[in-house]
C-alpha cells in the first residue's frame, strides 16, 4: 500500500511533471518565475508609472503680487489699488500654483471696504464743500444745520428754511464793524460768548430785524462766525441764531 503522505514519484523512466501555471516554478519558455496568483508586479509606492509617490507637486514660492495687494489694501489712499491687485493675485494662486492665496482674498475684502469708505468720505467732503455756510458767502435769511462745533470752529451747511433746521443767518458784515461797536471784546475769542454775540449782533443789525427776533416765540441763542480765530479789519463775519434748548427751528424768523 502506498503512503498518502509521500509524493508520487512515478515509475522509473517517467519525466518529472512541471508545476501547473500559477502554482510557482519557472514560467513557460524561460519566462521569470510566476507567483501563485499570476505574474508579480512591483510593490505599491514604487516608481512603476513614473509619478511622484507624494501626489501633486506642492507650490514652493509665495506670490509677491498677493502680498503687495494685502499691504496696499491696509492703506487709506491705496486700498483701491490693493483691491485690483487682489484679483490679480487670486488668479495667480489658483489651483495651488503659488502660495499666498490668503493674502489675495484678504486684499479683496479689505480693499473693498477701504474703497467704499474713501468714496463715502469724498462724497461728504464734496457735499460740505459745496453747501457750507462760510463768512464772505453767507446771506441774511439763509438757514442751515450745524455739523460740528467747538469753542474755536463751527461747520455749517445750508438748508432749506421750509425744512426743520438748526440756525438762521441774521447779519453779515466785516470785523471792523465789530471793532467800531460799543460791544467790541478785548479778546476776539470772547466773541463766542453768548452775551457778547447778542450785544454785537443786535447792535449792528437793522432795528426792524432785531425787533422781529425779539418778538419771536422761540428762546434764541446768538452766535458769531469769523473767518479765523484772530479776525481783523475787513475780514468777513456773520451772526446767526439758534434755539437755546437745542430744538430745531421751523420756517424763517426774518420772513
Amino acid at each position: 500500500m502506498s503512503n498518502p503522505y509521500e509524493p508520487d514519484l512515478g515509475k522509473p523512466g517517467d519525466q518529472p511533471q512541471q508545476p501547473a501555471w500559477g502554482q510557482g516554478g519557472p514560467g513557460p519558455q524561460g519566462q521569470p518565475p510566476q507567483g501563485q496568483y499570476g505574474p508579480s508586479y512591483p510593490a505599491y509606492g514604487g516608481q512603476q508609472w513614473g509619478g511622484s509617490p507624494y501626489g501633486a507637486q506642492q507650490p514652493t514660492t509665495t506670490d509677491g503680487i498677493s502680498i503687495t495687494a494685502f499691504v496696499l489694501s491696509l492703506t487709506c489712499c491705496l486700498s483701491f489699488v490693493g483691491l485690483i491687485l487682489g484679483f490679480v493675485g487670486l488668479g495667480r494662486t489658483k489651483d495651488n500654483r503659488r502660495k499666498g492665496r490668503w493674502a489675495a482674498v484678504s486684499a479683496i475684502v479689505i480693499g473693498a471696504l477701504g474703497t467704499l469708505t474713501a468714496i463715502g468720505i469724498i462724497v461728504v467732503a464734496v457735499f460740505v464743500g459745496t453747501s457750507a455756510i462760510v463768512p464772505g458767502e453767507a446771506e441774511v435769511g439763509e438757514c442751515g444745520n450745524i455739523l460740528s462745533e467747538d469753542r474755536d470752529t463751527v461747520t455749517m451747511t445750508s438748508k432749506d428754511c421750509g425744512d426743520r433746521h438748526d440756525l438762521e443767518v441774521i447779519y453779515v458784515g466785516t470785523f471792523d464793524e465789530i471793532e467800531d461797536s460799543q460791544f467790541v471784546p478785548s479778546n476776539p475769542d470772547d466773541l463766542t460768548d453768548a452775551g457778547i454775540s447778542f450785544g454785537v449782533c443786535t447792535d449792528l443789525m437793522p432795528a426792524e430785524d432785531a425787533s422781529t427776533l425779539d418778538e419771536a416765540d422761540d428762546d434764541l441763542r446768538y452766535g458769531i462766525v469769523t473767518e479765523d480765530t484772530s479776525p481783523s479789519g475787513d475780514e468777513a463775519f456773520f451772526c446767526y441764531v439758534e434755539r437755546s434748548d437745542g430744538e430745531k427751528l421751523e420756517g424763517s424768523l426774518l420772513g
